[in-house]
């Protein structure tokens, strides 16, 4: 049974992953693997660009269940945009929350 608070549903979309000129990158322009993960979306603080003044990076952590599919290259859906995972997701085993933090961010502007 998931803990209260992980109970919405998120999704996220994984890319293919295609050869550049001998490396391996993402094609997110082809249709994206697709799955559902339950968790707690919270707001974070993100960053302004200060140079230009016309943008903003917006940023979401998400508690989610241990068992989550979910990897550092991968794009989740939220209602206001899609947020990239920033960064590998954290999984923290402690024997009585077992649980994974997914970092999210996404510039606007």
């Amino acid at each position: 049974m998931l803990p209260s608070f992980m109970t919405r549903e998120v999704t996220r979309r994984r890319y293919p992953l295609v050869s550049d000129h001998g490396n391996q990158v993402r094609d997110y322009q082809a249709a994206p693997d697709v799955a559902v993960f339950y968790g707690c979306v919270q707001p974070g603080s993100g960053t302004e660009d200060v140079v230009n003044r016309n943008g903003a990076e917006i940023v979401k952590t998400v508690w989610a269940q241990p068992d989550s599919d979910v990897q550092d290259d991968d794009v989740v859906v939220l209602p206001d945009g899609d947020f990239r995972v920033n960064g590998v997701p954290e999984r923290w085993d402690t024997g009585v929350l077992d649980h994974v933090v997914v970092h999210l961010s996404r510039w606007q502007g």
